[in-house]
């Protein structure tokens, strides 16, 4: 039963590693989509085709009245602050999705032959631009890990290799975990509802993931330019790799790797010996 608890401790300590830095790229993504309003655009996007499609509009025209649309009538999220409310030239236009009502008081205005046909035009369009929006996501998340794992040289087999050396310390990996996925919660890595807590969230878990990957000696940018090139080695594709296979990882995104560590938690605690359990169990009323 050993060397399964210890396989185990393994797994959860790579878990965690994992989960911290997908905190890490979700924040990022969080940060990058509310900076750059990218819900706007993309709203802007599809009302452009909305309008290609009803008013036989060429693409530039289409943009245009898209623009006018989101530009003149700006729709901030639920629960914004002042700050985020207010026009911002350099970030994009302010409105970031459209109620069923607001779809049919355009197709008043601009197709009104369409009116009868709203609910299911604003079905249509929902999924057409959610559709969107979570392919570029998805791209922005991966450009974050990716840049993430290269930052911070997390090497997938390289991390094992470390985890392995040091297996004999399973019960503080463990103890580690259960502090984490206290600190942490499931909500966290969640796309937060709208830009303002967008950002403030970003913050918080930035703040919050750096500083409990520290404890696991994983920092920023460690080795510098010797992890990836040396001067007898040259250049070291493996260590490249190692980091592409992270990333990969990191784009599963934090709420996954959340319920994964808590399942390996919990199977640990089950192949546990009774004795480790009252142990364990008497530590934590302690």
């Amino acid at each position: 039963m050993a060397p399964v608890l210890e396989t185990l401790g393994i797994l959860i300590g790579f878990v965690m590693i994992v989960l911290l830095l997908s905190v890490y790229v979700t924040a990022a993504a969080q940060f990058t989509q509310s900076a750059l309003r990218l819900r706007g655009r993309n709203l802007q996007r599809g009302l452009a085709q909305f309008f290609e499609e009803t008013k036989n509009l060429d693409r530039s025209g289409a943009m245009v009245v898209a623009r006018d649309e989101c530009a003149g009538s700006p729709i901030v999220p639920r629960d914004a602050s002042k700050k985020s409310a207010k026009p911002s030239r350099l970030f994009g236009p302010q409105r970031s999705w459209l109620e069923r009502e607001e779809l049919a008081a355009l197709l008043a205005k601009h197709a009104a032959d369409l009116v009868p046909r709203a609910d299911e035009i604003f079905t249509r369009f929902e999924r057409t631009t959610s559709r969107r929006f979570s392919w570029l996501m998805k791209l922005v998340s991966f450009a974050w890990a990716l840049l993430i794992a290269f930052a911070f040289q997390a090497s997938t087999p390289d991390l094992f290799a470390r985890l392995s050396a040091a297996s004999g310390d399973s019960e503080s990996s463990v103890a580690a975990a259960r502090d984490i996925l206290a600190g942490i919660g499931e909500e966290n890595g969640k796309p937060a509802p709208d830009d303002a807590a967008a950002l403030a969230t970003a913050r918080a878990s930035m703040a919050d993931a750096r500083s409990r990957l520290d404890r696991f000696d994983v920092r920023f940018w460690p080795n510098e330019w010797a992890f990836y090139y040396s001067r007898n080695d040259g250049v070291r594709y493996g260590k490249f790799l190692g980091v592409l296979m992270t990333a990969v990882l990191l784009t599963f995104g934090a709420p996954f790797w959340f319920q994964m560590l808590q399942n390996l938690v919990g199977l640990r605690d089950l192949l546990s010996p009774p004795r480790k359990k009252k142990a364990e169990a008497s530590d934590d009323s302690d």
